[in-house]
C-alpha cells in the first residue's frame, strides 16, 4: 500500500534540502512542464500504435515517467501549498467544464493551474479563497486524469509516484547541481 503522506512529508524534506525554501510557483512550473512532457509522450505512443509499434515500449515508459514526475512535482506544489495530496486523491473527481477535447488530455487543466495561481497572487479577477478553491479542485481533476490514463494503459498511479519517488529521493542537486539525476541512476 502505498502511504501519500510519508511520501509526502518526504518530499517536502528533501525539496526545501535541495533547493531550499521555495514558492509553491516553482513546483508549479515543474507540474506544467511535466504535462507538456506528458502531452508528447502521449502524442509518440500513438503514433507508434498507428504506426505498427516501433518504440512503443520507450514511449510507454516515457508517458510512465511524465506521470510519475507531475505526482512528485504535484506533491511538492500542495505541500508548498498547505494541502494533503493524499486528501486530495481521496476526494478526486474530474471538472464539470467543457474543457477537455481529449479525455487524457492535461493542459487544460495546468493552464487552469497556473491562471489560479497567477490571478491569485495579483490579487484579481477572485477572491484568495476563490483561487484556493479552485486550485484545490483542479489538483483533485488532475488526479483523476492522471488515473483514467494510468488505468487506460493498465497501470497504477499510487505505483507510479512511488516508483518514480523511489528514484528522485536518491538524487541530490546540492553535491550534483548538473547530474543528480545521473549519479543518483547509478
Amino acid at each position: 500500500m502505498v502511504d501519500l503522506i510519508a511520501i509526502q512529508e518526504e518530499q517536502i524534506t528533501w525539496s526545501e534540502r535541495n533547493f531550499g525554501k521555495q514558492h509553491a510557483r516553482y513546483p508549479l512550473l515543474g507540474l506544467i512542464e511535466e504535462c507538456l512532457e506528458f502531452d508528447e509522450a502521449w502524442k509518440l505512443k500513438e503514433e507508434a500504435l498507428q504506426g505498427g509499434g516501433a518504440q512503443l515500449a520507450k514511449y510507454l515508459a516515457d508517458v510512465d515517467d511524465a506521470i510519475g514526475d507531475i505526482g512528485i512535482y504535484m506533491l511538492d506544489y500542495c505541500g508548498k501549498m498547505g494541502l494533503q495530496l493524499n486528501d486530495l486523491w481521496k476526494s478526486r473527481e474530474f471538472l464539470d467544464e467543457r474543457m477537455h477535447t481529449r479525455w487524457y488530455d492535461l493542459v487544460p487543466l495546468a493552464r487552469r493551474l497556473a491562471h489560479h495561481q497567477l490571478k491569485g497572487e495579483q490579487g484579481i479577477r477572485g477572491t484568495p479563497d476563490d483561487h484556493n478553491r479552485a486550485i484545490e479542485r483542479t489538483c483533485r481533476a488532475i488526479l483523476a486524469h492522471l488515473e483514467l490514463v494510468c488505468s487506460h494503459n493498465q497501470k497504477d498511479f499510487l505505483t507510479i509516484i512511488s516508483a518514480v519517488w523511489a528514484q528522485v529521493r536518491k538524487r541530490d542537486w546540492t553535491k550534483n547541481p548538473t547530474n543528480a539525476h545521473e549519479v543518483a541512476a547509478s
